[in-house]
């Protein structure tokens, strides 16, 4: 895989692969296979346009990257079809919810974006953290 490291520093990496965007396939796989590499990998974003990874790991970071040249962005069928059973998954659940929950739903995220949006920082931040206590007591 043909990359450029944009940033380094002891447990971080981030690199911009030499395509310009990523499918979804392709960041689905990437963001699950490289935790599984064993090179001690503690989490990987990828962000799809542009194509790039940030990785954070507790390895050895010349492993990490000679691991990334190797690697090859075809992604195999068997994560293809755990791609498609995840976003299936996904797709299931909100079909079988109910109208009152999906109502329910729906209203909680635009009063989220109404804080966000209307609400001055520190009053919507005062906001999120209300209901983070709340989900607190409930749980």
């Amino acid at each position: 895989m043909n990359f450029e490291i944009k940033h380094v520093t002891k447990h971080y990496l981030r690199i911009r692969l030499s395509c310009k965007e990523l499918s979804d396939k392709e960041a689905f796989w990437l963001k699950h296979t490289l935790p599984e590499s064993k090179l001690n990998i503690t989490k990987v974003t990828v962000h799809q346009k542009p194509a790039s990874l940030m990785i954070e790991h507790d390895g050895i970071q010349n492993d990490i990257l000679s691991y990334l040249e190797n690697l090859n962005l075809e992604v195999p069928e068997t994560a293809v079809k755990e791609y498609e059973k995840a976003f299936n998954s996904k797709k299931e659940l909100y079909r079988h919810m109910t109208p009152a929950l999906k109502r329910e739903l729906r209203k909680e995220i635009l009063m989220e974006a109404a804080v966000d949006i209307f609400l001055p920082s520190p009053v919507g931040i005062a906001c999120h953290i209300f209901q983070l206590a709340s989900l607190e007591a409930d749980a």
